[in-house]
């Protein structure tokens, strides 16, 4: 198999595996809420649960079956879900860019009302009833001091609380230490509410924050891979067994429920390959001559990849797409190995370290108790950190791995 048709194969794998869960993904991201109307009637249905675009529409159906409407901040007063506690009211926002109509996700609902919405980056505000929509973030902004020196000048978020919050300065020690974090907003408004108001129902609606959670697993898998020191020294692909550990964590981003960050640790060991090279050593003299021989790196390399993961849907079976960089570290080899340029600069044939770019697609299926087994496919490419193209060691894999995780 060469290296093309083993890409295209890898390639159309990975396709079919995220055009067969389209029909899941649909029917699985419907989950039932209602949206408010203009003259504030309630129509319960179903409600698209995606991260993506929910800060600009909803996409509502009346029943599971039907066909989904499509409904702008304009159109309705608001929409909820009502079991995964996200709660979105359309608002007028005065952002850099201009005024923009979009809903808001409540972080809490009371005296003070915390919202929350992301584009580019986080967006924070707040209202006290009848009063204006007060965004508290805002972008960094430099400024010279008195020397002409340039920093970066401190946002005014505290300020603007202590102004809306003022009916109560005992609250003021609290605002200065708060960060602009889900959490400590919501821990704010909610020691504002208990000292300023009478009525025990004064909190009507509270967003309950997801903690971390960190999934652990091990896995085993098989790669095919090659390696390429420079134009005149490569050696042909090869298939070879893996092991690993796999950490995943999860809630990490506020309301990007669906994206998870992942790591581990990965160990494989590489031996005999084809080497095709124009440059090798007999009896300790260097020749130049176009030779194909066996290799036997005797090569020991532990992985550490780093990525982003996009999970489709949220029920059982669950397909995702991820990306993100990996780290390889040589950490044995054959020294017997004679490669004249980096012999000479790095002492070895290869050197320790290479850095690469890795995207998955991958199904994984969860058990009780947390469990979950899955399923993946990956592409990487890999190389070491030197400005000089002919010290720069090449690993292109493909690689399909299987594990579980508790």
């Amino acid at each position: 198999m060469n290296k093309n048709r083993a890409l295209l194969n890898c390639l159309f794998i990975l396709l079919t595996i995220l055009i067969s869960t389209d029909g899941l993904k649909a029917q699985a991201n419907n989950q039932s809420g209602y949206i408010i109307t203009n003259s504030y009637d309630t129509i319960r249905g179903y409600i698209l649960n995606v991260n993506i675009g929910q800060f600009t529409k909803c996409l509502f159906k009346k029943k599971s079956d039907s066909e989904p409407v499509t409904y702008y901040p304009k159109d309705i007063k608001g929409y909820r879900f009502e079991n995964n506690g996200k709660y979105f009211v359309s608002k007028e926002v005065a952002l850099s860019t201009g005024k923009k109509m979009l809903f808001l996700e409540y972080l809490i609902k009371g005296k003070a009302n915390m919202y929350f919405m992301r584009d580019n980056s986080d967006h924070y505000f707040i209202q006290k009833e009848n009063e204006l929509l007060i965004e508290l973030t805002e972008p960094k902004k430099n400024a010279d001091d008195v020397v002409g020196e340039v920093y970066s000048r401190p946002q005014q978020y505290t300020g603007k609380l202590k102004y809306i919050l003022s009916d109560c300065p005992g609250i003021f020690k609290e605002i200065d230490a708060v960060k602009l974090y889900p959490d400590q907003l919501i821990r704010l408004a909610k020691d504002y509410h208990n000292k300023v108001c009478d009525s025990a129902k004064c909190i009507i609606f509270e967003r309950k924050i997801l903690p971390l959670k960190v999934n652990l697993g091990v896995y085993a898998g098989i790669s095919y891979n090659d390696f390429k020191f420079n134009a005149a020294n490569f050696t042909d692909k090869r298939s070879g067994g893996f092991v690993g550990l796999a950490v995943e964590f999860e809630n990490i981003f506020f309301s990007q429920e669906r994206i998870t960050l992942n790591t581990g640790l990965a160990a494989q060991y590489f031996s005999t390959y084809s080497f095709n090279t124009d440059e090798f050593i007999y009896h300790d003299i260097p020749y130049v001559k176009k030779q194909v021989s066996d290799m036997n790196m005797k090569a020991f390399t532990i992985k550490i990849p780093v990525t982003i993961n996009y999970i489709f849907t949220q029920t059982r079976l669950r397909p995702y797409i991820g990306g993100g960089i990996t780290n390889m570290f040589f950490l044995s080899q054959n020294k017997e190995i004679y490669i004249s340029d980096f012999n000479e600069y790095y002492g070895k044939p290869i050197p320790l370290y290479h850095l690469g770019i890795i995207g998955s697609a991958g199904l994984k299926y969860k058990l009780k108790k947390s469990h979950s087994v899955f399923v993946e496919f990956s592409y990487e490419k890999i190389q070491n950190m030197n400005i000089n193209a002919m010290l720069r060691m090449h690993n292109e894999t493909i690689s399909f791995r299987a594990g579980c995780m508790f």
